[in-house]
């Protein structure tokens, strides 16, 4: 099924009202559609939107069990989408689950997995807790052995070719890292589990006793797994609202809020996490811009890298040359100049809705011969207007308040000078001049229902009405 712009908007438009239950629901009856066989290239599309509904309302949703997704629990807070970030210690990517997961069941675990994982289906079919538990701890110590094993083979330095070798066959050297982090994640998933419980679902403020609680358990932890911070940390992460909070349990440790002493401790991989977070956003964000995605998507990333960067910078007296701060300048401004290229084009864009190709200031010829407007063109025009719009209370984290609030003014200014130019043409003009100026109103509202909301683009509506009908607003509102 070919999904044009106008549907497209239609969609997001019916998103965009859609409760995050039901946001949800929808997501769990295609899954299950599709564990029975059934499969439709939109259903890609509708998960993708139900998704980012339950992103927007920080909901999550009980997938449907299966064993690949039992899998990967014991790391499911490290993962993040496909990338081509450098590869990061505390993360790992989704991508490199099906390569590792194909490795295992194919190569060095083939004559066992395939039937372990025929049993796990039956046990999480048949609901039984007690046999699913104790199937699935095979699994993670059978798992992470094998994937140890393997790793620990190749490490040598005389097995280098080895090494280049597997590399290649997994999909590359961050593969194999990858590999090595869920095998760490895996040899310890009673662990992590039990871990999981004892931690908030979500954690709205991280102060106080929780905080104090959660330094706690994060000590505790140390002494289990010194050398990976990163895991517990990861999982704090997870929960936090205000994302920046989870420096507070390396505050809480070494006494200080200063950039450089965080850094250079063990507890500093904490903002190493964030920063690349922040990274994965601006990619992500650059992919939605470059590919002319919605503007929610847009905006909903925007509003994401917001929060890390500003829980970042609250948290930590930044030095802007330090090992943070430079990765800081470097990402915002990566995310300033996509937003800005996106707002720089609002005019044009808002020009061409209302207007067509005609051009204002030439009321009669140039209105007689105007075209019929093009709908796709308000697509567009209502796209980046709602990007400015979205974004002009998360300019501060990329420096650029004072360059959307001048967009901001502008484009005000000048709805109002078309809506005026159109009420005239009404109430002078005939035929398709008046066609078109009512055209450009109706195009126009839809604007300023964006900018500046619904009572005065019903106030704009009511004053065409009464312009084609020659009389007063009042009068028109009443009939």
């Amino acid at each position: 099924m070919i999904i044009d712009k106008i549907m497209e908007d239609r969609l997001i438009r019916f998103f965009e009202s859609l409760p995050p239950a039901s946001a949800a629901r929808l997501i769990q009856t295609i899954e299950q559609g599709r564990s029975q066989g059934k499969d439709e290239p939109i259903f890609e599309i509708i998960i993708k939107h139900a998704r980012e509904v339950l992103s927007e309302a920080g909901t999550h949703i009980d997938h449907l069990p299966s064993v690949k997704r039992k899998f990967c629990e014991p790391f499911e807070d490290m993962l993040v989408g496909a990338n081509s970030c450098e590869k990061q210690i505390g993360r790992i990517s989704r991508e490199s689950i099906p390569r590792i997961w194909g490795w295992l069941n194919d190569h060095l675990l083939r004559d066992q997995l395939p039937q372990l994982a025929t049993e796990i289906e039956q046990s999480l079919r048949s609901e039984n807790q007690q046999d699913s538990g104790e199937l699935l701890t095979r699994l993670y110590k059978t798992t992470s052995q094998a994937l140890t094993e393997a790793i620990e083979a190749v490490d040598d330095p005389d097995a280098d070719r080895e090494r280049r070798r597997l590399e290649a066959r997994l999909g590359g050297p961050e593969v194999l890292a990858d590999a090595r982090e869920m095998a760490i994640a895996l040899s310890i998933a009673g662990s992590i589990a039990r871990l999981k419980l004892q931690l908030p679902e979500t954690i709205a403020e991280f102060d106080g006793e929780i905080l104090k609680e959660t330094v706690s358990q994060y000590q505790n932890f140390l002494k289990e797994m010194p050398d990976n911070p990163e895991i517990f940390l990861s999982i704090v992460l997870t929960r936090l609202k205000r994302k920046g909070q989870v420096l507070r349990i390396a505050k809480k440790i070494i006494c200080k809020d200063d950039e450089t002493l965080l850094a250079r401790s063990a507890h500093g991989i904490a903002g190493e996490l964030l920063l690349y977070d922040m990274e994965i956003i601006a990619e992500k964000l650059s992919h939605e811009i470059n590919t002319h995605q919605p503007a929610g998507p847009v905006l909903l990333l925007l509003r994401r890298f917001h929060i890390f960067a500003k829980g970042l910078t609250s948290e930590v007296r930044i030095n802007m040359k330090g090992p943070w701060g430079a990765r800081l300048v470097k990402v915002r401004r990566k995310v300033a100049e996509l937003v800005e290229r996106e707002i720089s084009a609002v005019p044009r864009l808002i020009r061409l809705a209302v207007l067509g190709h005609g051009k204002p200031g030439k009321k009669r010829g140039a209105a007689k011969s105007a075209s019929r407007l093009d709908p796709l063109n308000a697509i567009e025009a209502a796209r980046a207007l709602k990007i400015l719009v979205g974004s002009r209370f998360l300019a501060d984290q990329i420096s650029l308040n004072a360059t959307v609030t001048k967009f901001h003014k502008e484009i005000r200014q000048y709805l109002d000078s078309i809506t005026e130019r159109n009420i005239s043409l009404i109430k002078e003009e005939t035929g398709s001049a008046r066609e078109h100026a009512i055209e450009s109103l109706e195009a126009t509202v839809k604007l300023v229902r964006i900018i500046q909301g619904d009572d005065m683009a019903d106030l704009t509506m009511r004053r065409g009405l009464a312009a084609q009908a020659n009389i007063e607003p009042e009068e028109a509102l009443a009939s």
